[in-house]
């Protein structure tokens, strides 16, 4: 199980709205000044991922939990979402290349067609596991309660 902190917002009845802030490795790493990830990572680092959950733990607004993620899930989803549309690039510009015989700058211009569609297509796909247990994360403890004043329970 893959873990990460998240702040409960609000609860409405067995649910709970919850918000994880996005994590980046960027910060010890030595290359953070010149790396293009570290930029990206600055640029995205106030925007956090609001979601539904159970309420297993009958947790409070204000409340930080830890959800937890299957493995299993997490392996299929970056399959899905990373691995199928750089698939999708690299088809979409040898095809181009091989039976149309294009300059680069059309090859490149297909590549970049090929991720969108994948990105396209991986989204449409991961709808049919909406529903499925092993993508859906689970609160498995509360770490931080909002009446504790901040003194950490795990």
């Amino acid at each position: 199980m893959v873990e990460e902190r998240a702040l409960v917002l609000s609860v409405m009845g067995k649910t709970a709205r919850v918000k994880t802030q996005r994590q980046s490795a960027c910060n010890a790493c030595e290359l953070q000044s010149s790396c293009g990830q570290s930029l990206i990572s600055k640029l995205a680092s106030g925007h956090g991922i609001e979601m539904d959950v159970e309420n297993r733990l009958v947790a409070k607004a204000g409340d930080v939990v830890l959800l937890a993620i299957p493995e299993e899930g997490l392996m299929k989803a970056s399959v899905i979402m990373f691995l199928i549309p750089l698939l999708a690039m690299v088809v979409f510009a040898v095809f181009t290349k091989s039976v149309f015989s294009l300059t680069d700058p059309w090859v490149a211009l297909a590549g970049l067609i090929g991720l969108l569609v994948g990105f396209l297509w991986a989204r449409l796909f991961s709808r049919r596991f909406q529903g499925d247990e092993s993508f859906q994360p689970v609160m498995s403890a509360i770490a931080l309660s909002a009446q504790s004043q901040g003194v950490c329970q795990r």
